[in-house]
């Protein structure tokens, strides 16, 4: 543990801080709302700490399944019947582009009453104890922009990788064959420093870590940040804008959804940006739409003042 926050400037806060994370989620009550990522490239030991956190509460504790899954009901309406009884949801690859289920994360990271509905039995009533940890070599997006998912949030960005000299392939088996005891330890002494507390004191590097994801969660944000310059002298069409944003979002954000004039409400909230009208047609001024070479999309054949009618 220390080799991998080794790079913390705040190390040891941010092992208390696990130790107190991970005592509270193998033990059943549910008095902090909380879900945790660990983000990190690879070769970092995220892995190694979930996999050993999954060892301490035994193999009927958790559950091991994709996040997106849960929040699908209409692909899976049974999913939730696998929760009774598990302390973590352990998603231990979140998919690149795909988006967080913001109710769903929400509605797992505290004690509630859900309704399970089994196979081939009938619906029961129990209360889910199931803490979400997403394991992600990606920032994951999100349409949820609300203070009530990020302050459930627990961030810790792996940034100590290790090179193939440095891997030990045989650490996890040692720590589950001689270790798990001295782990629990660990476990129960962070449960009782926050029972005493109260509350989750973030270490800093968590609260910087978590603010580079919330400025990389929300979907037109960083697509404004990445393909949109401000220019206070130039007109961009908002269907030009549109239809860059769909090309780019479909290559980059499987499974994102927004209607047009909910991106252009993202747009017009941009500071020094306005939203017009010219015979019925929408405008922005005050940005310009930069690299759409980089997107391959018919928005570049467009000229400020087309429309997609004109093209078609």
């Amino acid at each position: 543990i220390a080799e991998i926050f080794s790079n913390y400037p705040d190390a040891e806060e941010a092992i208390r801080h696990l130790y107190e994370l991970m005592g509270y989620m193998i033990q059943p009550t549910r008095e902090h709302a909380a879900w945790v990522l660990f983000h990190g490239k690879g070769a970092n030991g995220k892995s190694l700490v979930a996999g050993a956190l999954q060892a301490l509460v035994g193999p009927t504790g958790s559950t091991s399944r994709s996040l997106g899954t849960m929040g699908d009901q209409s692909r899976n309406n049974h999913a939730e019947a696998g929760l009774v009884g598990k302390l973590m949801l352990v998603d231990d690859d979140f998919r690149k582009g795909a988006m967080l289920p913001d109710d769903q994360l929400k509605r797992l990271s505290e004690a509630k009453l859900i309704t399970a509905n089994p196979k081939g039995s009938a619906e029961f009533n129990f209360v889910c104890r199931t803490t979400p940890m997403i394991l992600s070599n990606h920032w994951p997006r999100t349409s949820d922009s609300s203070y009530g998912l990020e302050r459930r949030g627990h961030i810790f960005h792996f940034n100590r990788v290790f090179s193939e000299q440095e891997k030990d392939v045989t650490l996890l088996r040692r720590i589950i064959e001689t270790e798990l005891p001295g782990l629990l330890n660990h476990c129960i002494a962070g449960w009782r420093r926050l029972m005493s507390r109260g509350h989750f004191i973030e270490p800093q590097s968590c609260r910087k870590y978590k603010d580079v994801w919330l400025a990389n969660r929300n979907v037109p944000s960083s697509f404004i940040s990445e393909h949109v310059t401000m220019d206070k002298t130039h007109r961009e069409s908002g269907m030009r804008l549109w239809e860059a944003f769909t090309a780019w979002s479909q290559e980059a954000n499987a499974g994102f959804k927004m209607g047009r004039y909910t991106f252009y409400e993202s747009i017009d909230e941009l500071p020094n940006v306005a939203k017009i009208k010219v015979d019925n047609v929408t405008y922005f001024t005050g940005i310009r739409l930069v690299d759409v070479e980089k997107l391959g999309l018919l928005a570049d054949l467009l000229d400020e003042d087309d429309t997609m009618d004109d093209l078609i």
